[in-house]
């Protein structure tokens, strides 16, 4: 498969995150699993991970939760999460990278009740994504990996020195 996406000009696997958030990643030099940015499992069997994307454009499953002052919340889109976050940058790692499983793999792995992965691919779907364009590291990816670093300026992403 990998090959395949290569040959139809799909170079990286990318984590999408905030300017905020990516100062962070940046100053530490590595990409944290969930399991390392929020030490408790909610869900035991559930694993953590660093979640990449194969869209080139943006990852829908990355905009932010808005909270409000009344206690609501809601999802954000994409414009709001580049507002709210300080811009929008994204790290590309190969997409053959031999540390990132593909959903099915990651969903194989899981110990968890398989409702929780089924929760977890019914909310991608309402949110616009396909899990079957999501790669998933289950270790931290460090700065050695990252094939590209790219922050979205006037609508089209440009490379940013890391």
């Amino acid at each position: 498969m990998s090959k395949q996406l290569i040959e139809a000009g799909v170079e990286f696997a990318w984590h999408y995150t905030t300017g905020q958030i990516f100062k962070a990643i940046a100053d530490r030099g590595m990409l944290l699993t969930e399991n390392e940015t929020t030490p408790e499992a909610i869900i035991p069997g559930l694993l953590g991970g660093v979640w990449f994307s194969l869209r080139q454009d943006y990852e829908p499953t990355a905009c932010k939760r808005i909270i409000f002052t009344d206690g609501r919340t809601r999802r954000g889109t994409w414009e709001e999460t580049i507002e709210m976050g300080g811009g929008a940058v994204r790290i590309g790692v190969a997409v053959d990278a031999p540390f990132l499983l593909t959903w099915n793999g990651y969903r194989d792995r899981c110990t968890c009740e398989k409702k929780y992965i089924r929760q977890l691919r019914d909310v991608a779907l309402m949110r616009g994504s396909n899990v079957h364009q999501f790669r998933v590291s289950l270790t931290s990816v460090p700065r050695a990996h990252w094939m590209a670093v790219e922050t979205l300026k006037d609508g089209k992403w440009k490379p940013v020195e890391v």
